[in-house]
């Protein structure tokens, strides 16, 4: 009976992992329990419950400017589902339509789509070193996925990564924009410039000022705000009850 119950989750589990290169997985040696913990242990079918990804305009996004976050595939990112983590995943984030994509294995070979995995299971995610966290609701804005900047003692920092697509001659031209908050005491603040900081910290108004001119990050507050907000977020968390 209990030899039955493991072919029955064997069979499942391959039928969940069709789209998978199979030569990966260990050969049966006849030890059937054996084999379907060693393929259990490894693999990454849950990532496979999904829908193959397709975009009808790909072939009319212009190369330089992408959908894509950053530069694209990124052969070793992170996802944590449904609280497990899956280390060393070819994945690719879509900020025009919010989505996380992960590479087919047959993709390469067959021509086969991307597959667009189930996004309200996702945790998290980390792609060419930056984390991306999901929101499910929309107080921070609105629900999805959110680059996480800063979290401190006292108040954390998230970033919405978004592009719009237009024409721009025979091809679309994704333009990228990047809204930022902040949570303090558990209120979430639009920051939109350093005078958002003013009213959010507004007892440390003088020393935000001065750390700002001593540390020369005027320019960098309106052309690096990422780098600026870095830099002025750890130092309020140092000074701030």
């Amino acid at each position: 009976m209990k030899k039955l119950l493991i072919l029955f989750f064997c069979v499942h589990t391959i039928s969940e992992l069709s789209a998978q290169d199979f030569d990966q997985f260990p050969s049966l040696s006849g030890d059937i329990a054996h084999w379907y913990k060693a393929i259990t242990t490894n693999s990454e079918a849950p990532l496979m419950n999904g829908t193959y990804y397709y975009d009808e305009h790909e072939e009319l996004i212009s190369q330089y400017h992408t959908p894509f976050y950053k530069t694209g595939w990124d052969y070793y990112g992170q996802i944590t589902y449904e609280g497990r983590l899956f280390p060393r995943v070819d994945i690719i984030y879509n900020t025009s339509e919010d989505l996380l994509l992960i590479r087919n294995l047959n993709m390469e070979k067959a021509g086969e789509r991307s597959l667009l995995i189930k996004q309200s299971k996702i945790d998290s995610f980390t792609i060419h070193n930056d984390k991306f966290l999901r929101f499910t609701h929309a107080k921070i804005g609105s629900a999805g996925f959110y680059k996480l900047i800063i979290r401190g003692k006292s108040m954390e920092c998230f970033a919405k990564e978004s592009k719009t697509g237009q024409p721009a001659g025979t091809v679309f031209e994704f333009n990228p924009k990047t809204n930022f908050y902040i949570k303090y005491k558990d209120e979430i603040h639009p920051y939109r410039q350093k005078g958002s900081l003013y009213k959010i910290f507004p007892a440390h108004r003088k020393e935000i000022k001065k750390y700002i001119r001593e540390n020369s990050l005027f320019i960098l507050s309106r052309k690096k705000k990422e780098v600026f907000l870095r830099s002025i977020l750890n130092y309020c968390d140092s000074i701030v009850k």
